[in-house]
């Protein structure tokens, strides 16, 4: 005789410890070999619960592997579009949320050792990932490509199996996908973060490989099991791999460089995928970062050649067509000092040897279908940040009743240096006065140029820095004008990450402007305007609209406002070819034009008060065009904008749009705004999908009128498919039932009161069903006896018996199985609140 030192207890050679003392040994016949088979199947379901069941580490360490891997995706996916601490928040919260069911399976499987809702519930998870899919792209227009798709079903699933990983198969399958994920995402992120978090997923995959093994020499010890290993399965396993590298080697190196695939980003010949985020003939997710440019790729058939890259020049030709020829010459006004006067002339004269003015008197002529399918085909550029927003490109501040003519550009400006923000090199852009006291915060957009040929970086507004990665010496920056940026070179570079920092102004605290501003000397070269009859009735008609208004920002909104409610936008009004003063004939007479001609009167009208103004033209990056799966938005040649801006002073410039349907960029919302823009945007998406949210408004209402009936269902299909493990759960679980349904019928039991008890109070509730009887001394035997008992079955005997004593099932006239199928079956809902009503109006009738 041995002692076996792992279960402490006498083992005699030759058999087993669960057999019976006469069981023959080893060298018995082949009869006793099929009994004591029969008897280690008995001992091994007995006490294999236990056995089978790994440890509460090993199951921890299983989930933590599923949440790292999970966290890997997430920063993959993100690719630098998203704040880390959203991240991190939304790990903490799956580590949480998985951590609990995880627990709570564990404690469920004490009372099931064979959980049968494990595997339709991973099954599940795998096709809600999927189908979500198509309805995330129905409704909310935003999507993930293919392969995240997939990824994403895996991670799912990968979560399932770890929260139900208290056997071995699920870990090994949980960790399995995990490492097949994080191969995945080493694969296409170059994100040092992402390689970060790999690393502690190999520590973390090394520690449960030992804990594992641990954990299977525990079992082994307690328990041994013969088996064989299946060669032909390892054989099998072993060939395909052989046989696939065999063939890719045999067929040439064409199959190997260009393989066609079926999918839309696996570099194939299938249909494009909008999401797609590379690969040929993909779609239009051409950026999905902000940082690594190897996250996006332009399509194949863009026009990239050298040739093709229109300036900003062109696109203003190709938006508004070719200038007209001027119909004679134009006098200067006369309201500049004389001695300012020569100095005007003579830079209008720089400026019309450069030819780079604008008319405002466009000719008329066909345009071509071409041409205006090209102003939206294909974006010139991107914009990551928030929008609506005007980007600069050029200023102009002398007119002639035409022609507006661009400022002069600057040698240079004081102050430009580069600077180190957080270990990056920012261009430091020289800022404008601060005693205004108008600006609100900074914040900071990205922008990447793939179809535009210009040196001049598009510029917000009050500029502060310029950032490109590895740019750290200053002499790649030069200053182009006023608050405008260029690199020293033919071009900006393609597809690089061009960030700008920028201030807000907050507009509310111009109604509470001091007295000083607008005040300031103005810039005589400005403050220029044509002379002629034409221009003393739009002096005429300003003073109009600002009469009784007193000077400042709130006559500059007022002429604003009455130019976008009393005119019409109107890209394709052209003046007539003779018209000598194209915004007085706009003001005056047609009432209709395009945007340039909106922001013309509206700098005219304002010098015509007094105030200095300029014209700028640039890009108006529309907040229609957002993008939300890709976070950017497209700019594109039909995006060209003119607007106006005024100066209070000091350098510092406002927007002013006064042409309809243009918003001006405020400073961050509050939290009130924040709301109102949430329920704003789902507004929007309920009119534009408005059949299904009708349908889904309807599913709703009907579903929370029969609320109780729906629960009553989901509960009964539960306790359907939950089979209980001894007689005493399924007497639980049958009294959890008849507790929901009593109390949805109106008629809950009181606390503390056993069932027997309150069906003597309640003969109503006691006509429904003659099973209760019986059912409530099973239920009194559950709640009270002893949790460790396992009694056999009750014979069969008559009712009325009292509790009997801890450890036998009390005599009822049906066996316990058959009593709670009965309560299943005859004590519903519906039929508890048919006799409970009937009851009520019988006591009423009774009462009356």
């Amino acid at each position: 005789m041995s002692v076996n030192p792992a279960v402490d207890r006498p083992v005699v050679s030759g058999r087993s410890p669960a057999e019976p003392a006469g069981t023959p040994g080893a060298g018995s016949s082949g009869a006793g070999r099929v009994v004591r088979a029969a008897v280690h199947r008995r001992a091994h379901v007995s006490a294999g619960d236990s056995w089978r069941q790994s440890s509460l580490t090993l199951h921890l360490l299983t989930l933590a592997l599923a949440v790292m891997a999970s966290a890997i995706l997430l920063v993959t996916e993100a690719d630098g579009g998203r704040r880390p601490w959203r991240i991190v928040i939304e790990v903490l919260i799956t580590a949480g949320v998985t951590t609990g069911l995880a627990l709570l399976v564990r404690k469920k499987s004490i009372d099931l050792p064979d959980p049968p809702f494990i595997l339709p519930l991973l099954v599940m998870v795998v096709v809600a990932s999927i189908i979500q899919e198509p309805l995330q792209r129905w409704f909310l227009a935003t999507g993930r490509p293919f392969e995240m798709m997939i990824m994403y079903s895996q991670k799912n699933l990968m979560l399932a199996l770890g929260i139900c990983g208290i056997r071995a198969g699920c870990q090994r399958l949980c960790v399995i996908i995990g490492v097949f994920l994080t191969i995945f995402c080493a694969v296409i992120s170059g994100d040092r973060t992402v390689h970060w978090l790999i690393a502690a997923f190999g520590v973390m995959a090394i520690a449960w490989l030992v804990e594992s093994y641990w954990d299977t020499l525990r079992k082994r010890l307690l328990h041994t099991d013969e088996r064989r290993i299946p060669r032909g399965w390892l054989a099998t396993a072993m060939a395909i791999p052989l046989l696939l590298l065999l063939v890719s080697s045999s067929a040439g190196s064409s199959l190997i460089s260009a393989v066609e695939g079926f999918l839309p980003g696996s570099g194939g010949t299938g249909e494009s995928d909008p999401f797609a985020r590379s690969g040929v003939n993909d779609g239009d997710a051409l950026v999905a970062g902000t940082n690594n440019i190897r996250s996006f790729g332009p399509i194949e058939d863009a026009p990239f050649a050298e040739d093709d890259k229109p300036s900003l020049y062109d696109v203003v030709n190709y938006k508004f067509e070719e200038a007209a020829r001027k119909i004679g010459r134009q006098d200067r006004s006369v309201a500049l000092p004389a001695e300012m006067l020569a100095e005007v002339r003579q830079k209008l004269a720089r400026s019309q040897q450069a030819a780079r003015q604008f008319s405002t008197l466009r000719r008329e002529a066909k345009r071509d279908p071409r041409q205006i399918r090209n102003l939206d085909s294909h974006a010139m550029f991107y914009v990551a940040g928030r929008v609506p927003l005007h980007l600069r490109m050029e200023l102009y501040d002398v007119f002639d009743g035409i022609d507006w003519y661009p400022e002069e550009p600057v040698e240079g400006l004081n102050g430009m240096a580069m600077v180190t923000l957080k270990k990056r090199p920012w261009l430091r852009v020289p800022c404008s006065s601060r005693a205004f006291d108008l600006f609100a915060h900074s914040e900071t957009h990205a922008i990447k140029v793939v179809n535009l040929r210009t040196n001049v970086i598009p510029c917000p507004p009050d500029t502060r820095g310029v950032h490109i990665d590895r740019v750290d010496q200053p002499e790649m920056y030069g200053a182009y004008k006023q608050g405008l940026v260029k690199m020293n070179r033919d071009a900006l570079p393609e597809l690089t990450p061009i960030q700008i920092l920028s201030e807000r102004i907050d507009f509310s605290r111009l109604d509470q402007e001091a007295p000083g501003w607008f005040r300031i000397a103005p810039e005589q070269s400005r403050m220029e305007l044509p002379a002629g009859w034409h221009m003393r009735a739009v002096r005429d008609l300003a003073e109009k609209w600002t009469a009784g208004i007193p000077r400042g920002w709130k006559q500059i909104e007022a002429v604003r406002r009455a130019l976008q409610e009393n005119y019409q936008l109107d890209p394709q009004a052209r003046t007539a070819d003779d018209c000598e003063f194209p915004v007085g004939h706009f003001l005056l007479r047609s009432k209709r034009g395009p945007e340039y001609l909106f922001a013309s009167s509206a700098a005219v009208m304002l010098r015509s008060l007094g105030y200095t103004t300029r014209l700028v033209s640039g890009f108006y990056v529309r907040p229609e065009k957002y993008d939300a799966a890709r976070r950017h938005t497209p700019v594109h040649a039909g995006d060209t904008h003119f607007w106006c801006e005024v100066s209070p002073g000091g350098g510092t410039w406002l927007t002013v749009e006064a042409a309809p349907g243009f918003e001006v960029l405020g400073p961050l919302p509050g939290f009130w705004q924040r709301v109102w823009q949430g329920v704003q945007q789902v507004l929007r998406v309920v009119r534009r999908h408005w059949l299904a949210a009708s349908c889904g408004v309807a599913a709703l209402v009907a579903a929370f009128a029969r609320r109780r009936v729906l629960a009553d269902a989901v509960r009964t299909v539960w306790w359907t498919l939950r089979p209980a493990g001894s007689v005493r759960a399924r007497v639980l679980q049958t009294m959890h039932l008849l507790d929901c349904r009593l109390r949805y019928a109106g008629e809950p039991r009181e606390r503390g009161v056993t069932l027997r008890r309150w069906l003597r109070t309640r003969p109503s509730v006691a006509a429904v069903s003659p099973a209760l009887r019986d059912f409530a001394e099973l239920a009194d035997w559950a709640a009270f006896s002893r949790s460790g008992d396992t009694p056999s079955e009750p014979p069969v005997a008559e009712r009325g018996r009292a509790v009997p004593s801890a450890g036998t099932i009390p005599a009822t006239s049906i066996s316990p199985e058959e009593c709670c199928r009965c309560i299943r079956q005859e004590v519903t809902l519906q039929k508890c609140r048919r006799v409970l009503a009937e009851a009520r109006q019988q006591r009423n009738r009774s009462l009356s």
